[in-house]
């Protein structure tokens, strides 16, 4: 091998073991994942429904050296997270408010908490339209197609997205029927919920009247 082959090997070696060590150093200080590509270890995340306001909350579970990069960038961390959700409503023409993180480092969980508005809608007397395409549909679900649970206080899921073990809770106003699937008065489709606002105190005397309004 000539001198100058041989320069320009090892000075190629050379180079490649000072990018490994390099890449090894900056793993085991866990910056090789930017804040925006980290996945939590799990998430939870609930909406509930108050008058025209959805109050929404995702609490993000994280492993030991993805958390301590976030708190070494909380600042940073919290406007991208409330700068991403902001940007995926905006696509839905609904917007957010008074949003803030929280940071718990005895659980190792963020939380994100927001306002949503244009979410519902009151229609004629007390009857409310709510679409929920913008919490699900990035999630790729439906609550139809993704057989969410049905109950008298709303919608729940739990499964997998994007291999992040996912909860998912709407909370809506406490009926005295199931929300089920395109029943009226109380009911929701595959992304909207509709329900009857009646105050607790008068629930039970007049649910019997507003329910056969909407009989066939």
């Amino acid at each position: 091998m000539d001198k100058k082959r041989f320069v320009l090997l090892t000075t190629y070696i050379r180079y490649s073991l000072l990018t490994v060590i390099c890449l090894s150093f900056l793993g085991a200080l866990g910056y090789t994942d930017s804040l925006e590509t980290m996945k939590p270890l799990k998430r939870v995340i609930e909406a509930k429904a108050e008058g025209v306001v959805v109050h929404y909350q995702k609490e993000s579970f994280w492993d030991k050296d993805h958390f301590l990069k976030i708190i070494k960038s909380k600042a940073n961390f919290e406007s991208e997270q409330i700068k991403e959700f902001k940007d995926s409503l905006s696509k839905y023409g609904k917007n957010a408010a008074n949003c803030k993180m929280e940071f718990n480092e005895s659980k190792r969980t963020t939380l994100m908490i927001c306002d949503v508005h244009g979410a519902i809608s009151k229609r004629t007397g007390d009857r409310y339209y709510s679409t929920f395409g913008w919490l699900i549909r990035p999630l790729g679900l439906d609550f139809i197609n993704d057989n969410f649970k049905e109950s008298k206080k709303g919608l729940s899921w739990e499964g997998t997205v994007d291999n992040i073990p996912t909860t998912i809770t709407v909370q809506l106003p406490p009926q005295d029927v199931i929300y089920s699937a395109w029943t009226q008065p109380i009911g929701h489709c595959h992304a909207h919920a509709w329900w009857i606002w009646v105050p607790q105190s008068v629930k039970a005397t007049t649910w019997g009247s507003i329910k056969s309004k909407f009989r066939p």
